[in-house]
């Protein structure tokens, strides 16, 4: 069962003055200084060569396009431009606590994988949309004109899709008014798909939604529902069987290793949170355990 692994990845990266130190808290440290740094920049030398380079450091889809600037691609989401003091504190806040969870949950080397890829693909993604304005194939007309200079800063979105992805892992944790945090997270998503569509916010609409999309296929693949390219290549081959081998009878296995997701399930969320399907899964295993017993008994 996951909750119970021991392995290192699931601990923290170090001790300091009894406190834990995981991969989430150093993201945070690093977002504070990169905020600290370009608030005292800012206020130190308004305008001029400064903003210049804080600028440089936001992604542009034309700055990549024209000049091949493909760094920004890796240092847009450190730009806190124009973000109110408050309102970061409080975006640190939920990163600390939502990422720490998930970093616990699926272990430190594919949390700082999924950090990367909300990094990225945003960005890759937003470059390729306005490469197709340029060209002006698959996208209308109206659309290719806002996205053709496609901007991004801050990483809002990236952080927003570690809380999604906190939701989707604890499904059943209820925040204030006995709201679950998938629909809370729910609602946040449409609120704030919403709110940039109306204000004609269309890369910030955008990369939310491609942030969202990764994480949900990041966790489709990771609990195997994403077939791999060996599976794909092996049924797209002409020698290949037309239909599939048969599988294994479920009472060939342990029964308890079948119902470790779910037994995860009810430690997280509680039994309301089963379907009719794992809740067959569960009695099946009890039966299988009660075969196993009475065959036991009788050999004896």
């Amino acid at each position: 069962m996951i909750v119970y692994r021991q392995n290192d990845d699931y601990e923290p990266l170090t001790w300091v003055g009894g406190r834990p130190v995981y991969v989430t808290t150093l993201i945070v440290a690093l977002h504070v200084m990169a905020y600290l740094l370009g608030a005292l920049a800012g206020f130190a030398f308004s305008g001029g060569a400064v903003s210049h380079w804080i600028d440089a450091l936001a992604f542009q889809s034309n700055s990549v396009l024209e000049r091949g600037a493909l760094w920004e691609w890796g240092t847009y989401f450190l730009v806190h431009r124009g973000e109110h003091p408050l309102f970061f504190a409080l975006e640190m806040v939920c990163l600390y606590f939502f990422g720490r969870d998930v970093e616990q949950y699926i272990g430190r080397r594919k949390y700082v994988l999924l950090y990367g890829l909300l990094v990225l693909i945003p960005p890759v993604a937003l470059t390729i949309l306005a490469l197709f304005t340029k060209i002006e194939i698959l996208i209308p007309t109206q659309l290719a004109a806002q996205l053709s200079g496609a901007q991004l800063y801050g990483a809002w979105h990236i952080h927003f899709a570690v809380f999604l992805t906190f939701a989707k892992l604890y499904p059943g944790v209820q925040f204030f008014l006995r709201i679950p945090a998938i629909w809370l997270a729910m609602g946040l998503l449409a609120l704030s798909v919403t709110m940039d569509a109306m204000a004609g916010r269309w890369s910030a609409m955008l990369a939310i939604l491609i942030a969202s999309g990764t994480v949900w296929l990041f966790l489709l693949n990771l609990r195997g529902g994403l077939p791999t390219l060996s599976a794909v290549r092996e049924r797209l081959s002409p020698g290949s069987p037309e239909f599939p081998a048969a599988p294994l009878r479920p009472s060939s296995c342990d029964p308890m290793e079948r119902i470790d997701p779910i037994l995860d399930k009810i430690a997280e969320s509680g039994l309301e949170s089963l379907s009719p399907e794992e809740v067959e899964k569960l009695e099946e295993a009890r039966r299988d355990l009660l075969e196993k017993k009475m065959e036991k008994k009788n050999r004896g």
